[in-house]
C-alpha cells in the first residue's frame, strides 16, 4: 500500500507525522475494546493494531526509511521513464519529521537504560545502538540534527554500546569509534553555528541523498 502511495503521490508528510505521534497514543495499545473503538474513525489504526509502544516505534521508523528509499527509487524511475527535464522534483520527508524520530529514539533509549523493558508507563524503549544505527542512516541520506540540545545528548552516550554500558573490549576500535562519533558532533555543531538559512544547505543534500557511494558514516555502531 505504502509502495503504491508513493508510486501515485497520494502518500504525503502529514501522513509521516500521523504515523509518529501514534507512537505513544494509549489508544493504540493492546487492548481490543480500546482499538476498536479509535478504529471507526482512525485511517491509520491498521499501522498500529494491538501493539506496544516499542513495536509502534519501530514501525514508524521503517515507514519513514522506507518513504525516503523508496520515494527517491520512484522519482529516478519516474523520471527514467518520462525521459522529460522538467518533472516534478521528489520532495522527501522534511528534517523536522527525522529529528522528530531520533529524539523519540533518544527517549526510549534513556527510558531502557533507567527502567528497564518496562512497558507501563507508555514509553517505548531502544538501545543506543539503535540510536546510532538511525544516525548513521541520516548521515547517508544527507540528513542533520537539528538542535544542540540533541547533539549535547548524543555527546553523553557517545561510549555507549547496544547493552548501554562502556565496553573495554577491543580497545583500538573503540577508540576509532569515539573519535568517529566525536567528529560527527563537531561538525553537526559547526553545521549549526553556520546555517543562517537552513533550507539552503538541505536543497543541496537533496541532491546528494541519492548516491550510493557515499562513504561509511561515522555514526555507524558497526
Amino acid at each position: 500500500m505504502l509502495s503504491a502511495a508513493l508510486r501515485h503521490g497520494t502518500w504525503k508528510e502529514h501522513h509521516l507525522w500521523r504515523v509518529l505521534r501514534g507512537v505513544k497514543l494509549l489508544a493504540y495499545n493492546t487492548n481490543d475494546n480500546q482499538q476498536n473503538s479509535h478504529s471507526s474513525n482512525d485511517n491509520y489504526s491498521h499501522y498500529y493494531a494491538n501493539s506496544t509502544p516499542t513495536q509502534r516505534l519501530q514501525r514508524a521508523r521503517e515507514i519513514l526509511c522506507y518513504t525516503v528509499e523508496e520515494g527517491l527509487v520512484e522519482e529516478t524511475r519516474r523520471i527514467q521513464n518520462n525521459h522529460k527535464n522538467n518533472i516534478e522534483i521528489y520532495h522527501r520527508p522534511a528534517p523536522a519529521l527525522v529529528q522528530h524520530l531520533l529524539t523519540l529514539y533518544l527517549e526510549a533509549a534513556k527510558h531502557k537504560q533507567q527502567n528497564g523493558n518496562n512497558h507501563n508507563s507508555g514509553i517505548p524503549f531502544a538501545d543506543y545502538k539503535e540510536v546510532w544505527s538511525l544516525l548513521a542512516w541520516m548521515e547517508r541520506h544527507g540528513y542533520h540534527v537539528q538542535s544542540d540540545k540533541v547533539l549535547d545528548e548524543l555527546e553523553t552516550i557517545i561510549d555507549f554500546d547496544e547493552n548501554n554500558n562502556n565496553n573495554n573490549n577491543n580497545n583500538v576500535s573503540l577508540a576509532a569509534r569515539r573519535m568517529n562519533r566525536l567528529d560527527y558532533i563537531k561538525a553537526e555543531r559547526k553545521r549549526l553555528l553556520l546555517s543562517v538559512n537552513e533550507d539552503e544547505p538541505q536543497k543541496e543534500e537533496n541532491k546528494l541523498s541519492g548516491r550510493r557511494s557515499a562513504p561509511r558514516p561515522r555514526t555507524d555502531p558497526q
